[in-house]
């Protein structure tokens, strides 16, 4: 019978692609011919956006102290507060530093809290990385004029939607083609062949930069405007024309609002397009609305995902609730217990606790409803 300790690295490589993150967790404690793999897994995309300090500091922790871990990250999310501690700073920064590998960096302030960006761009300055998507809500001192985009030549989606940095200069983002920032700064970076741009301004001043965003009319496809200041009302068919003469290869446009109501978030939308589709942003992606479909494509990304969205296609308004985001794994999964489901067409006796009080129901013998049942569940 063959042993753990000389099954080839490929059969162990296919059975960590199968097995699920907490079954990784248990194989890197089984046998040291398991871990590299399971490790390779685990590691590779680490989000911990919803994470308190104390996991991240544990996250630092742990690829300070072994060098190999910090090696095989590639994607990073993180959620930090506003006021960090100089120590916490400290130990972010050494951990960064040593995750030369990473492509996908996404950096965003806690959506409880005031809009008060960190100035504590430092903690980035010393990284080594290469990244090719970066989202970053939390740093405002973090401008184009520092060191750490002269090293990213290879950025091509870039989100930056509180930034008030100087202007880039004509020899960095030459490979960017998605962009998320305020208006200033999109008409302040040199001409690039950008195919999705959503800006943050104020009606008035989408209107007087409108003729400036015509240098990325031969690329354009999607344009998404996120309203800024007081109400701009509803969308009027002069806008939609001047923003069909100005970008002619235009496919998506959008204009979007927050409104904030008592008890959820809500995200109002409305679009007009010459081809009568709508593309909207939902749970971190463009959502592409047509008459019963809806799909997402993970591209630029809001810093707050709305819990409900008003679609207004063909003069219609549909609402779309939003019940599961989809977001990549926790480093950590909690431990779920599962509740063992009847088997389809038996009768049996169940059980319920409601506080601590507990409330028996019965099947009835002839299989029966009972009076008024059917009435008071709403059907």
């Amino acid at each position: 019978m063959t042993s753990l300790l000389s099954l080839p690295l490929e059969i162990c490589a296919a059975i960590c692609e199968q097995v699920s993150r907490t079954s990784l967790c248990a194989l890197c404690r089984i046998s040291p011919i398991f871990l590299g793999q399971a490790q390779r897994i685990l590691y590779h995309t680490v989000d911990l956006q919803d994470c308190n300090a104390r996991l991240v500091k544990s996250w630092c922790l742990a690829v300070t102290r072994h060098h190999a871990l910090a090696g095989r990250v590639h994607s990073l999310s993180l959620q930090l507060p506003d006021n960090i501690e100089p120590t916490y700073a400290q130990k972010l920064s050494r951990a960064l530093a040593l995750c030369v590998n990473i492509t996908h960096l996404s950096v965003l302030h806690d959506p409880d809290f005031p809009a008060e960006r960190s100035v504590q761009s430092w903690i980035l300055e010393e990284c080594a990385f290469r990244l090719t998507h970066f989202r970053n809500s939390y740093f405002s001192s973090l401008g184009f004029d520092g060191r750490f985009f002269e090293d990213q030549s290879e950025l091509r989606l870039l989100s930056l939607p509180y930034a008030i940095c100087a202007p880039c200069s004509d020899t960095q983002l030459r490979n960017l083609v998605a962009l998320d920032a305020p208006l200033h700064l999109v008409v302040s970076i040199p001409a690039r062949p950008l195919e999705r741009i959503q800006l943050h301004c104020e009606r008035s001043e989408f209107e007087t930069g409108l003729s400036k965003l015509s240098r990325y009319a031969p690329t354009l496809r999607t344009l998404i405007v996120v309203r800024e200041g007081v109400e701009w009302g509803s969308p009027t068919v002069d806008i939609v024309l001047k923003v069909a003469e100005a970008l002619p290869a235009l496919s998506h446009f959008g204009i979007n609002e927050h409104e904030k109501l008592v008890g959820s978030r809500c995200f109002r939308s409305s679009a007009l397009t010459p081809s009568a589709v709508a593309q909207f942003l939902l749970d971190g992606g463009i959502a592409d609305s047509r008459p019963g479909a809806i799909h997402l494509h993970r591209d630029l990304h809001l810093p707050h995902p709305p819990r409900d969205l008003l679609l207004g296609v063909d003069g219609r308004e549909h609402r779309v609730q939003r019940r599961h985001a989809r977001r990549p794994r926790r480093l950590w999964p909690r431990n779920a217990r599962r509740v063992p489901q009847p088997a389809p067409g038996r009768r049996r006796r169940r059980s319920h606790r409601k506080h601590g009080a507990q409330v028996h129901t019965k099947a009835l013998a002839r299989g029966q409803h009972p009076v008024g049942r059917r009435e008071r569940a709403g059907f």
